[in-house]
């Protein structure tokens, strides 16, 4: 017997709430995917402008960022002709739909920074959302990255990388595979026997990738197979890696069947590890997402992307380093404030300084005269030179990710 196809992809990290495109990098494996991993590089290097100087330094985290930015110009409103074809034709009424859910959402975006009194952040929206262009500055591409991806949002990423998501007949209309209460539910029934067998041929075609919608996260699967499938040392090294699983470390004979020995085997980029579910751990809301190569295609949309890209990377960097600009002398502009004093304030200060007089001067009537010696503090000497301004890199902008919402 043949052993299941498991992939050896690599594990990667990912942002907060990034775990959809940790994910789908993942299960495109860059290092078997040259072009793709140096389209990836050249949108990089292109946005390092701005988003260089970061707190992460990891390559899968700057892919993700890059990832983040080919999403939000694949559904902007400019004038992108032919990546506007490209995803029409492919998807058709999900990525026009999808087109406007993300105006919708980057004007809901733009309406919070508004109702916290933030004009000049939300203001940056209006670079992406207005005008016949999309420009994306970091305070956009974050809030974007920092959300949680739709499936949608994941379609329209795969298809750049010619994977055609395979639609499964379903109720939720997700088109997602799943298994339903009663299959979960019901012991060894024939219906989860099925969709199992069907959710193993797609885990062993080679062509095919499954994303793993659970709950509010995504993971990329690995394999799908029982574990008498395995041979004996793939068996004996699978048991080591299920040992922490509570429901496998029970004594029960495995059988073709068993919940416990029917496995999924995936990377969770939250913990950057490899882990393993099995079938009674799963959940009626969980999803799987088949997607397979789109075979005899060629990878011309990049060439589309990086041409369109390079004017708008220069506005978009002039435009970021304006709105730090003005966020300086914001921060440097001294507070005047006009005090306005009450007569009997006025009165109360009056007397006081008269008492301080006495003090040091003596009273008018006094026989003696008491002398004190004023010692005046030598001032700085004035200086003609003008200080020397600092240069663009030397200022002391504030970092985009500090003026990100905590909430």
């Amino acid at each position: 017997m043949k052993d299941p196809y498991i992939r050896h992809i690599p594990t990667y990290t990912q942002h907060v709430n990034g775990c959809g495109l940790s994910s789908l990098l993942m299960l495109i494996d860059l290092q078997k995917n040259e072009e793709i991993k140096a389209f990836l590089e050249k949108i990089w290097e292109k946005i390092r402008g701005i988003y260089g100087k970061t707190s992460f330094n990891q390559k899968d985290l700057q892919y993700a960022v890059a990832l983040q930015y080919i999403l939000l110009k694949s559904v902007g409103f400019s004038y992108k002709d032919a990546i506007y074809k490209f995803l029409n034709q492919r998807l058709e009424y999900l990525f026009e739909d999808h087109r406007i859910i993300n105006k919708y959402n980057q004007e809901q975006y733009r309406q919070n920074l508004l109702n916290k009194h933030q004009l000049d952040e939300a203001y940056t929206y209006l670079h992406y959302l207005e005008g016949d262009h999309d420009f994306i500055t970091p305070l956009i591409l974050m809030a974007n990255i920092h959300t949680m991806k739709t499936d949608a949002e994941l379609k329209i990423l795969a298809e750049i990388f010619n994977y055609e998501f395979m639609y499964q007949d379903s109720e939720d209309q997700t088109g997602a595979f799943y298994f339903s209460k009663q299959d979960l539910v019901k012991k060894n029934s024939d219906s989860a026997k099925e969709k199992w067998k069907k959710l193993e041929d797609f885990s062993n075609n080679p062509d095919i990738i499954i994303l793993y919608g659970q709950y509010h996260h995504w993971l990329a699967i690995r394999g799908i197979y029982r574990i008498h499938q395995l041979s004996k040392i793939k068996k004996s090294q699978e048991n080591e890696d299920l040992e922490n699983i509570p429901e496998l470390n029970e004594k029960s004979d495995i059988n073709e069947w068993n919940r416990k020995s029917m496995i999924i085997d995936m990377n969770d980029p939250a913990t950057n590890t490899t882990v393993q579910l099995n079938f009674s751990q799963l959940s009626e809301g969980d999803r799987f997402y088949i997607l397979k190569h789109r075979t005899n295609t060629d990878f011309k949309i990049f060439k589309q992307f990086l041409k369109y890209l390079d004017k708008d990377t220069k506005e978009e960097e002039k435009r970021w380093k304006n709105f730090l600009r003005k966020k300086v002398k914001e921060k440097t502009k001294p507070i005047e404030e006009k005090i306005i004093k009450t007569d009997e304030e006025a009165s109360i200060e009056a007397k006081f300084e008269s008492k301080i007089k006495e003090i040091l001067d003596g009273p008018a009537n006094s026989g003696h005269q008491k002398k004190y010696r004023i010692i005046k503090l030598k001032e700085p000497p004035i200086r003609n030179e003008s200080p020397k301004e600092k240069s663009e890199d030397e200022k002391d902008y504030p970092k985009f990710w500090d003026m990100m919402d905590e909430d």
